[in-house]
C-alpha cells in the first residue's frame, strides 16, 4: 500500500480579525486498479441488484430501531446471527457477496462487510470499509460507522475466538490480531486524535 502525503496551509480569520495559518496534512491511498467493483456499495455490479436490495429493505423494516445507534446495533446483530462463516473461493462483487450471505446464510468476512453495509446504507447511516493492513496471511474487512457524530469500528463477522460482535469500538478496543489497519487513511475515530495534529506536534519537536 502506497500513501501519498499532501501538505496544505489553511488560513483562518478569527473574530477579532487576526489571521492564523494552520498546516494540515492529507493522506491519500494510491489505489490499485482491479476489475469488477469490489466494495462499491449500491452499484449495479451484479445480476442480483434488485433482489439483494429488495431482501435487504425487507430485513431493515423488521429490525429498524428508535435511533441510528439502536438500528446499527440491530443490523450488526442480525448479520452476525443469521450468517455463518465460510471460506469463499474466487472473486465476488459487492452485491454477489451480499446475495450469497442473504440467500445461503454463509459468507466470508467480505460478505459480512457487504451485507452490513447494504443494510446501513438503506438505514441512511454513514459507513465505510476498513480493511486489514498489513496483510500477513489473510485479509479482513469490517465497517467503520458514524454514530452520534463519531466514527466507530463495527464488525459482524463470526470468529472462532470471539463469538460476540464488535460494536461501537474505538481503535484501542478493536485492535487485535484480526483488526490491524492503516489509521492515516481513515476519518478520525472516536477517542482519536487527528493525524494533522500529531504531525504538527512531531514537527514542533524537530
Amino acid at each position: 500500500m502506497k500513501l501519498i502525503r499532501f501538505r496544505k496551509a489553511i488560513r483562518f480569520i478569527q473574530s477579532a480579525g487576526n489571521i492564523r495559518l494552520q498546516t494540515a496534512y492529507v493522506y491519500v491511498e494510491k489505489q490499485r486498479i482491479v476489475s469488477g467493483s469490489l466494495g462499491a456499495g449500491g452499484g449495479w455490479d451484479s445480476g442480483h441488484h434488485n433482489e439483494v436490495y429488495k431482501m435487504a429493505r425487507a430485513i431493515y423494516k423488521k429490525i429498524k430501531g428508535k435511533n441510528d445507534t439502536e438500528t446499527a446495533r440491530n443490523i450488526i446483530n442480525y448479520v452476525h446471527s443469521h450468517v455463518s462463516y465460510t471460506t469463499v473461493r474466487g472473486k465476488q462483487s459487492f452485491e454477489e457477496a451480499a446475495y450469497r450471505a442473504l440467500t445461503k446464510h454463509s459468507a466470508d468476512c467480505y460478505g459480512y462487510y457487504c451485507t452490513t453495509k447494504i443494510l446501513l446504507d438503506i438505514a441512511g447511516i454513514p459507513n465505510m470499509m476498513v480493511k486489514r493492513s498489513p496483510v500477513k496471511v489473510n485479509g479482513h474487512y469490517w465497517n467503520l460507522v458514524k454514530l452520534n457524530g463519531k466514527w466507530y469500528h463495527c464488525d459482524s463477522t463470526v470468529f472462532r475466538v470471539h463469538r460476540s460482535v464488535y460494536f461501537k469500538q474505538d481503535d484501542k478496543k478493536i485492535w487485535d490480531s484480526h483488526h490491524h489497519f492503516n489509521k492515516m487513511i481513515l476519518p478520525v475515530r472516536a477517542n482519536g486524535t487527528p493525524q494533522y495534529i500529531k504531525d504538527q506536534e512531531k514537527d514542533s519537536k524537530e
